[in-house]
């Protein structure tokens, strides 16, 4: 019966090789669309995940994402630390900042501000050096953050910072220790490279100390994004992100909650 079916299937090659070809089309339609869903429920918290020791983030109460944020007022985040059951609590900004190279091209960052004492949410640098190098002023790590030849600089010195125009189409390299950007009319230096979770969607990280946040852009009046909470031992998270909540009318959600 098998063999019948068989002969019937091949007989008309025309058919059978449509057949193998929708299979496989099919198979890889599935598979690509099971991979992007999978890229996107873990690229879409990469920050979540990368400050997995925070046991609550709060937020302005209109906040449910990382991708879609608006300030808080400074004044946040010492009500926070106020609140009974927290251990510590951490502030941390983000932005979306426009840098400019030394050659005159320009790229699109999300400026992340970490704790000036604990340097908590800066990334691991990939060449060696520790998060410390945060506190020199105007200093930031910088990460393609699942983007690829976006943190290019000129090679040559004479294509850096020009006086006769910008150096566009020049021989490049990838950014380095030591290597300048222009950030809102300052130059910040290039203190270290990481290489943390790729984001969805993909586009460059420039991590800094949050008193940089600060220098960089001194006309902002609210810079607090997030404050991380550690719960004291003993209180469990969702008891204190409850607390939080009634007490300072913000919005407080556990880190597994976060991810949902």
């Amino acid at each position: 019966m098998y063999q019948i079916a068989i002969k019937m299937l091949m007989g008309d090659r025309a058919k059978y090789v449509g057949l193998l070809l929708g299979i496989a089309f099919t198979a890889f339609l599935v598979t690509f669309a099971l991979s992007y869903f999978a890229g996107f429920m873990t690229r879409g918290f990469a920050l979540i995940s990368e400050n997995s020791s925070a046991d609550v983030w709060v937020m302005d109460p209109a906040v449910s994402s990382t991708e879609m944020t608006i300030n808080m007022p400074s004044s946040a985040l010492g009500r926070i630390r106020s609140v009974k059951g927290v251990n510590y609590a951490v502030p941390m900004s983000l932005s979306d900042i426009t840098a400019r190279f030394p050659n005159g091209h320009f790229q699109t960052f999300q400026m992340i501000g970490v704790d000036d004492a604990t340097l908590a949410g800066a990334p691991v640098l990939t060449d060696g050096r520790l998060p410390e190098v945060l506190h020199t002023p105007y200093s930031v790590i910088v990460d393609p953050g699942g983007t690829s030849d976006k943190l290019q600089t000129p090679k040559a010195p004479r294509d850096q910072w020009p006086f006769d125009g910008a150096h566009l189409d020049v021989p490049t390299r990838g950014l380095a220790f030591g290597d300048e950007l222009l950030v809102n009319d300052h130059r910040v230096i290039v203190a270290g490279l990481s290489q943390t979770i790729p984001r969805f969607p993909p586009r460059p990280l420039l991590y800094t100390a949050f008193s940089n946040t600060i220098r960089l852009f001194p006309s902002e009046s609210r810079r607090l994004t997030f404050v991380l909470v550690k719960a004291q031992k003993g209180i469990s998270p969702h008891q204190l992100a409850k607390r939080i909540q009634q007490q300072t009318g913000l919005r407080a959600r556990t880190t597994a909650d976060f991810k949902e």
